[in-house]
């Protein structure tokens, strides 16, 4: 089964009209005000070198070697989950939340 390639513009605006990508927006907007009522939004935030490691992400043990992954052996719904985690990443990278773009 083949899947269709949208144009990037048409697959932002279709993420942008997900309930998932509202939720995170609605999230992110009241993370800031706490963090600004917090005062964590002056001087703090500069020194983005110190990573957190959740407590249970710390807890995962891998093993073995990551093996890239041709995308024609996706299925349409692997393709679409995919297609998304590559526009949330990207976007938090543009919001400057996280230090990593991956490039589709």
């Amino acid at each position: 089964m083949a899947v269709a390639t949208i144009p990037e513009e048409q697959w932002k605006r279709l993420v942008e009209l997900s309930p998932l990508f509202q939720l995170l927006k609605d999230l992110q907007l009241q993370l800031k005000t706490w963090a600004g009522k917090a005062g964590f939004l002056g001087q703090e935030l500069n020194n983005r070198g110190n990573s957190f490691v959740d407590v249970l992400d710390a807890q995962w043990e891998c093993e073995g070697e990551l093996i890239p992954l041709d995308l024609s052996v996706l299925n349409p719904r692997e393709f679409l989950v995919y297609q998304h985690g590559l526009f949330l990443i990207n976007t938090l990278h543009n919001l400057t939340l996280v230090g990593v773009q991956v490039l589709i």
